[in-house]
């Protein structure tokens, strides 16, 4: 019976980890593509920006958001707010990588 009872525990604690862990990846892509999107109507936007950043730094996922805006960059080379926003990206992680 207590055998029984540690299974149930453990498959249930690792059913809550993994519904957590999709969670997570559901809102860091919600909220990727939301400031993302705010950037692409205005790219001088600090606040996204900074949040853009701070988001992929947390997750380790800088080398991702630095990809993912050149791949943008060269299917749409005249696209000069996703070229102002990959300059910021790279001066926000260079700052961050001093600090």
């Amino acid at each position: 019976m207590m055998r029984a009872v540690t299974v149930l525990a453990i498959g249930l604690c690792s059913f809550l980890s993994s519904n957590a862990q999709e969670e997570s990846e559901e809102s860091f892509e919600k909220n990727s593509i939301a400031y993302r999107t705010a950037l692409h109507y205005d790219a001088s936007l600090q606040t996204p920006l900074r949040q853009l950043v701070e988001l992929y730094r947390e997750a380790g996922r800088e080398e991702e958001l630095v990809a993912l805006y050149q791949a943008h960059i060269a299917q749409y080379p005249a696209d000069s707010g996703a070229k102002a926003v990959l300059v910021q990206i790279f001066q926000l992680l260079q700052l961050s990588n001093v600090e």
